[in-house]
């Protein structure tokens, strides 16, 4: 007989599992394979473009993954077409099978910014002109277009930023339009949704009933449990809306309604969640992760009172501008701020601050190994520790304690007058500052000769294998250290071509 009550230590479980965080990273090298799996998982990924870390989305995939290729996420999206972006929770990317169960949004979107439908209505000429335009030239951005004679091009306090681009998302909105591609700063490249959405899957139509019926499914799966407002929120669906269909699945046996420790409302189970004997998971989650959208929902399984700040005065923020809280276990333990310094190339801890449950004993030596994992995914040479927060100090000695002499990196440096120098260091910072100085075993004055800039980095491991590899680069032509220095990813398969006693170079 299925079980009707369950514990919240239960419920947080089977919410960690369903969404992939019950377990250790993968080991090795994570590819599409990895990249397809958590998405369809997750059901979709909340876009989001701040870029005071990174942008949230690839965050989300390096919680569950650890480092991966971030190009490999485009690949998927824009290359394959595997996936495709729509409004579902927010802005999101999701799986190209899903566009026929949000027709009938599209059918009924609302025009965005607020008050903007005036001018669809008082431009129509305009807006069908925009969509001839892209049927006639191929994909476009928001750039490329112009605007009716007498308009003024941007919109005031308005996110969409300027009227092309406002009416080519409105456009999206309606599936008229998809997104083709991402330009390096981020925008979006609009084509006809016919050349990108499968002609199947555009004919295919879906009864709204059932179409939203499908997408509880799909939240019950990747919550694997949650109350009606949790899973009406996933893929934004009026409450009231989705506990009828939420009875109805639990009439047909497709998901169970129990009733979980301490929770008011009702709860309902997928019949396949799976339910780990213990969580073993570490990872910094982004502010706008699947675990975190429902805040009511967060609150009530780990007991922590999450807000994203940025957006809020300075004066009046409690924790910091870009928080991510960590997980460590099945508890939500500490929550730092965050801040990618990439021109010196530096992953700011600016404050640190410890849950009320948690010892600071556990949490900082596993957090200060997720923050090195992290920093050097993103290509940031070194970690700095601020001073605020409760959890700052520890933290700060936790770095200390780890330091070791068997984590070598292998550098390049390159002076205005055009020479490479490459060598292994434990310490980049240092190393440096004695290239300039001429000081320090193996250093070589640089001094006249221009200021330093490293240009490559990347983890060599152990002191015989750095000196392996730091070999196999000083004997490559300079084009080919050149090509290092533009590509950097390169070094990552010399460090391979290392460790499997394959001699040959990319």
């Amino acid at each position: 007989m299925p079980r009707t009550h369950l514990s919240l230590s239960e419920a947080r479980r089977l919410a960690l599992a369903a969404q992939g965080l019950d377990r250790p990273r993968p080991r090795g090298r994570v590819d599409a394979r990895h990249l397809r799996a958590v998405i369809r998982r997750l059901g979709l990924l909340q876009l989001d473009f701040v870029n005071v870390l990174i942008p949230s989305h690839y965050l989300v995939l390096f919680s569950r993954l650890g480092p991966y290729p971030r190009t490999g996420l485009n690949d998927l999206v824009y290359d394959r077409r595997e996936f495709t972006e729509q409004w579902a929770h927010e802005a999101s990317i999701l799986p190209m099978e899903l566009w026929p169960y949000l027709r009938h949004r599209m059918e009924t979107y609302r025009v965005r910014p607020y008050g903007f439908e005036t001018f669809i209505e008082n431009n129509s000429a305009y807006v069908a002109g925009v969509l001839r335009e892209v049927r006639a030239r191929g994909p476009l951005a928001a750039e490329q277009l112009t605007v009716p004679q007498g308009t003024i091009r941007r919109l005031e306090h308005a996110w969409f930023g300027t009227v092309p681009r406002a009416v080519l998302e409105t456009h999206f909105g309606r599936g008229e339009l998809a997104v083709a591609s991402r330009r390096p700063d981020f925008s979006r490249v609009y084509d006809l949704a016919t050349r990108i959405v499968p002609p199947p899957l555009r004919r295919r139509r879906v009864p709204p009933d059932e179409a939203r019926r499908q997408l509880l499914r799909l939240a019950a799966r990747s919550h694997g449990i949650g109350t009606a407002a949790d899973l009406a929120d996933y893929y934004r669906m009026p409450v009231r809306v989705a506990r009828l269909h939420l009875e109805e699945l639990v009439a047909a046996g497709e998901l169970l309604r129990v009733q979980v420790e301490d929770w008011r409302q009702p709860a309902y189970l997928h019949p396949e969640a799976r339910l780990p004997r213990r969580v073993d998971g570490a990872a910094l989650l982004s502010p706008f992760d699947p675990v975190l959208w429902h805040r009511p929902r967060t609150t009530r399984l780990f007991q922590f009172d999450y807000r994203f700040e940025i957006f809020i005065p300075r004066a009046k923020r409690r924790w910091g501008t870009y928080v991510l809280p960590f997980l460590l276990g099945d508890r939500l333990v500490a929550r730092v701020d965050l801040k990618a310094d990439r021109e010196q190339e530096i992953l700011q801890v600016r404050a640190a601050y410890l849950e009320p449950m948690a010892r600071a004993g556990n949490v900082a030596p596993a957090l200060a190994s997720e923050l090195r994992t992290l920093a050097g995914w993103l290509n940031l040479e070194t970690v700095r520790m601020g001073r605020r927060g409760n959890l700052a100090r520890p933290l700060a000695a936790a770095f200390r304690s780890r330091r070791s002499p068997a984590s070598w990196f292998l550098y390049v440096i390159r002076c205005n007058n055009g020479s490479l120098y490459t060598g292994i260091t434990t310490d980049v910072a240092r190393r440096l500052a004695q290239h300039r100085r001429g000081r320090g075993q193996g250093a070589r004055s640089l001094r006249g000769k221009g200021p330093l800039r490293l240009v490559l980095r990347a983890a060599a491991g152990s002191h015989g294998q750095a000196l392996r590899v730091e070999a196999r680069v000083k004997k490559l032509p300079k084009a080919d250290k050149e090509r290092l220095v533009r590509e950097p990813g390169l070094v990552r398969e010399i460090v391979k071509a290392v460790e499997s006693r394959q001699e040959q170079c990319p």
